[in-house]
């Protein structure tokens, strides 16, 4: 486990019920291109806010790209990632666009929120990878239909990706 940060579970239970009550249903209006990704290949994960984290892959995981501005990179297992989008249109080099076709619960986090948790404009938390995530006032929280995970989203890749259902 991560130190000095609220973990998955945590997380969850603080946010879930307001979530619930104050956020909003959205899907993803844009395609992401995705292809398998070379096991031990290693992903730094960058937003136009600047924070970044490593994973590496495992086999079988997919490497998605969303189509934003930042270009961000991440990884998924096949699992997941199956139950999550639907191949759209075949590209170059193994790589595919694909449209999502999972429903998430949103919420875009404020200063109060911080001060609910007594917190100072900056909350780390454990992602669903496991690695550090940050969160800001204006940043949004997303909660995918199964309630299993939570992770934050910057305002501007939220913005470019999401479309209110």
């Amino acid at each position: 486990m991560l130190q000095n940060m609220i973990t998955q579970p945590e997380l969850l239970k603080i946010f879930l019920p307001i979530v619930k009550e104050r956020g909003a249903y959205f899907l993803k209006k844009a395609l992401v291109r995705a292809k398998k990704a070379e096991p031990g290949m290693m992903i730094i994960t960058k937003t136009s806010e600047g924070s970044a984290f490593e994973t590496q892959a495992n086999k079988g995981d997919f490497l998605i790209e969303n189509q934003t501005s930042s270009h961000e990179q991440y990884l998924m297992d096949a699992e997941t990632f199956e139950k999550k989008y639907q191949i759209e249109q075949c590209l170059e080099r193994g790589w595919a666009s694909y449209r999502s076709k999972n429903l998430v619960m949103t919420y875009q986090v404020n200063e109060s929120d911080f001060d609910f948790l007594g917190m100072s404009q900056k909350l780390d938390y454990e992602s669903p990878l496991g690695k550090k995530g940050t969160l800001v006032p204006g940043d949004y929280l997303i909660i995918p239909a199964d309630e299993k995970e939570i992770y934050g989203i910057g305002a501007k890749e939220f913005e470019e990706t999401y479309r209110r259902i």
